[in-house]
């Protein structure tokens, strides 16, 4: 297989998952649109204040991640390959968080 092939079945297999993750517990969405946080306790230790600090999350899924950081006063954007987890997202960015989601045509 070529690269193009290879990043088609990547995209692909990507796309594909977004409706199981969207479902199931592993991600907390509704946790996160409560006002929780999907980050982990070490990350947010490790980075400490983001507070007007720019992020550039590469391969960011649905953005909770992403979110998460605008949530804590980074200015976040997130970048994903998969148009499915890209438009998954928009509708997951609670009002009043400056992050934001795009679409990438190759991953990473």
């Amino acid at each position: 297989m070529d690269d193009d092939a290879l990043q088609a079945l990547n995209r692909d297999w990507w796309n594909e998952r977004v409706a199981a993750h969207l479902t199931g517990q592993f991600y907390d969405i509704d946790g996160f649109l409560a006002g929780g946080s999907t980050l982990r306790p070490f990350e947010a230790a490790e980075m400490g204040d983001v507070s007007g600090a720019t992020l550039v999350h590469l391969q960011c899924h649905f953005g909770l991640d992403t979110l998460s950081w605008a949530r804590r006063g980074a200015e976040a954007t997130g970048v994903d390959f998969s148009p499915s987890a890209v438009a998954a997202a928009r509708p997951r960015c609670p009002r009043g968080i400056s992050g934001r989601v795009r679409r990438s045509r190759r991953p990473g």
